[in-house]
């Protein structure tokens, strides 16, 4: 018996970073927007746990976060005599801030309810996602949500307006600690005026695709930007495509940029590739069922 999941990546329409807390992460307060990049999550049933991946760079076995959602969901549900063998066919750039990682192992979880015969309550797996990491809990539901906390307690919101959306992938990674240290030790600026969580927030209310393109904002960008200058780049090549708004998602260095046609979406996808970066033509994604079979991807 097997189970083939499709697993979102998300950006980030705003993300404001705060202190960091007793834990070791920062609070924040973020808006995350599900789009249709997916990776695949194909669960079988299997007398042992193990996860595989064929993407350089990916940790397969117990390093993977997949591995742990099925541990964590086995030792939830006392199968103890249960397995499940995980193959991962990656699309999502990893280590990009687009959430790939966190998205395979809230797929895996909402996979082994359904091979498992093991239903959690839903704020049972709530509280399991947000022990494996802060962005799982969003990708149990997708769609779009105000992340609060770690980004793990999730209220969700009304959806961005269907619309091309462009993401970019410059060919360098960056570790999200560094980021995040950095981050520590700058001066804080203050959220410009007009741009925000709550003016993106405001802007969905209206459903004012404009209005959130104009509001986009992240934090961390200025801190990324100086350890990769090619998101500036990308964000200029984005602009100058037609875009009606750029930002950074997460710890980066993904650029994303919000359209108001498929052709100048398509135009900028050709000039970025031709620059040597991934380049991914994009919707938004509605959400989805915690447990599949329940409903269909909106």
């Amino acid at each position: 018996m097997s189970i083939l999941l499709p697993a979102c990546a998300k950006v980030n329409l705003a993300l404001e970073v705060g202190p960091r807390l007793c834990d070791g992460y920062h609070q924040v307060r973020t808006v995350f927007q599900a789009i249709d990049l997916c990776d695949l999550v194909l669960m079988e049933l299997s007398p042992d746990l193990a996860v595989t991946c064929g993407w350089p760079g990916v940790p397969e076995g117990e390093a993977n976060l997949a591995y742990r959602a099925a541990r964590s969901m086995r030792d939830m549900c006392g199968h103890s005599a249960c397995g499940v063998r995980v193959q991962l066919f990656k699309a999502i750039p990893p280590a990009a801030g687009l959430g790939g990682g966190s998205s395979d192992a809230a797929a895996t979880l909402r996979g082994l309810t359904w091979l498992w015969k093991a239903r959690l309550p839903p704020a049972e797996m709530v509280r399991v996602a947000a022990e494996l990491g802060s962005d799982v809990p969003f990708f149990l539901t997708g769609g779009t949500a105000l992340g609060e906390g770690r980004g793990d307690r999730c209220e969700s919101l009304p959806g961005l307006p269907d619309c091309p959306l462009v993401v970019v992938c410059p060919p360098r990674q960056v570790a999200t600690a560094e980021v995040y240290r950095l981050w520590d030790s700058s001066p804080r600026r203050p959220v410009p005026e007009g741009k925000g969580v709550e003016a993106v927030r405001s802007a969905l209310g209206r459903g004012d695709l404009a209005g959130v393109a104009g509001a986009l904002w992240n934090d961390l960008r200025a801190i990324t930007e100086y350890l990769v200058p090619e998101v500036g780049e990308v964000r200029e090549l984005l602009m100058g495509c037609g875009a009606l708004g750029t930002e950074m998602s997460g710890s980066g260095p993904a650029v994303f940029g919000i359209f108001p046609s498929v052709s100048a979406a398509y135009r900028a996808v050709v000039l970025a590739r031709g620059r040597g970066h991934r380049a991914f033509l994009c919707r938004p994604m509605g959400r989805w069922a915690l447990y599949p079979g329940e409903g269909d991807f909106s």
